[in-house]
């Protein structure tokens, strides 16, 4: 994955998870988009490079989005007292930080962001390389 890639990857991860979460909530904070930009550049990465039928892609990328939002949580909710989110209302949660209802949301996401990953690597980068108008 070249520099350019990484970077038109992670803003648009960023920008599509600010908006969900505007529309969700109604509100987000800045860490937000920081993680859901991670988390779209983990997809893609899984979507493009790993040989996996693509049900096994769906079900890693909502594991590597529930780890994100729980090393995230740990460090902004916990340790830093920000009360970003807390699921400690919600059944079997872990630490109020991850809980299985949220693991469901991130493999349903999962699904169009994989396709979505696919669509960017190969109509928009592997001819944009092509075309050798972005080789760094």
């Amino acid at each position: 994955m070249r520099p350019f890639e990484t970077a038109f990857v992670f803003t648009s991860g960023a920008l599509i998870y600010w908006a969900l979460e505007l529309l969700w909530r109604g509100d987000t904070h800045w860490t937000m988009p920081l993680a859901g930009g991670f988390c779209l550049v983990l997809m893609y990465l899984i979507a493009n490079f790993m040989p996996q039928p693509l049900w096994q892609k769906w079900i890693m990328s909502a594991a590597c989005t529930t780890t994100v939002e729980f090393t995230l949580g740990t460090v902004v909710n916990l340790r830093l007292g920000w009360h970003v989110w807390d699921y400690s209302t919600l059944a079997m949660n872990f630490m109020g930080q991850i809980c299985p209802r949220f693991c469901l949301y991130w493999l349903l996401l999962a699904i169009p962001a994989v396709f979505f990953c696919n669509i960017l690597r190969y109509y928009v980068f592997i001819p944009l390389y092509r075309r050798g108008q972005h080789s760094a």
